[in-house]
């Protein structure tokens, strides 16, 4: 009876107590909930965006089939060549070296089946179309520019080993949305986000946009699943006949990695000449 008349007296204590438990247990399960999330975020990220697993970079011009047999490579799922042009802002400091970074890529993969960007506002543009270009914020905010605005540049065609500034042309074009770009969501410690943006397919394959590029483009490559290129690319280079190592010989008393190398070589350098030591 003492019991009763108790509970009755504090009952509403007691039910104060469990809404506040059961507000703490679910904060803690919100919280708990949030952090996989955040866990998760950046894997799913790239997953969302085809992010590339390699960037491939020449010495040389790779659109002169390089990239195109790059592309049929059997441990390839989706290749996405891109240029990199010299162009700059105009006005004072305007210069091929400005640090902007401007891509072009006249396959139309790069930012749309390969390192999708991600729309902040305006929507994507028409890779048919050549006077379309989307930027990241950095740039919109340098130019003052949003969706629908007009971003000019200069460009530099290449002349032999340097840029031709005396024979620098202005160009225009419509901005059709500000985007991020998957290099971005990670930056290197330190490391402040450049203005960058990413020109059509169709102004990729002009002869104006080819004379801007001074190096051999990148390919940006997505590996199919089980495809392990730092794998070959860690065995080779430790197994390169050219160099006497101690590693070196430490690999080759293991057979399976000496006969996956080889492999690797015969199916992909079949014209690779095995020199001696």
């Amino acid at each position: 009876m003492r019991l009763r008349a108790e509970l009755r007296q504090q009952w509403r204590g007691w039910l104060a107590l469990a809404v506040l438990l059961g507000l703490i247990g679910g904060i803690a399960l919100t919280a708990a909930a949030g952090a996989r999330r955040t866990d998760t975020a950046y894997p799913r990220f790239l997953r969302a965006s085809h992010a590339a697993d390699l960037l491939v970079t020449p010495a040389r011009s790779g659109f002169r089939g390089y990239f195109r047999a790059l592309a049929r490579l059997p441990e390839v799922s989706s290749l996405a060549p891109a240029m990199f042009l010299q162009m700059s802002l105009p006005g004072s400091g305007a210069s091929p070296f400005s640090g902007m970074v401007v891509q072009a890529s006249p396959f139309g993969g790069e930012g749309v089946s390969v390192d999708r960007v991600k729309v902040l506002a305006g929507r994507s543009f028409n890779p048919a179309d050549p006077k379309a270009v989307m930027i990241n914020q950095q740039l919109a905010d340098r130019a003052h520019l949003r969706p629908g605005g007009t971003l000019y540049l200069i460009g530099y065609p290449q002349r032999g080993p340097t840029p031709d500034i005396a024979h620098a042309e202005r160009l225009a074009f419509r901005v059709s949305a500000i985007v991020v770009f998957d290099d971005q969501i990670v930056s290197a410690a330190g490391e402040r986000p450049q203005p960058w943006l990413l020109l059509s397919q169709a102004f990729a394959r002009t002869r104006q946009a080819a004379s801007f590029n001074p190096a051999g483009g990148g390919a940006s490559v997505l590996l199919r699943p089980g495809a392990d290129a730092a794998a070959f690319a860690m065995v080779g280079g430790i197994l390169t006949p050219f160099f006497e190592t101690r590693l070196r010989d430490a690999a080759r008393g293991h057979a399976n990695l000496v006969a996956y190398c080889d492999r690797m070589m015969d199916r992909y350098y079949p014209d690779f000449e095995r020199q001696a030591a």
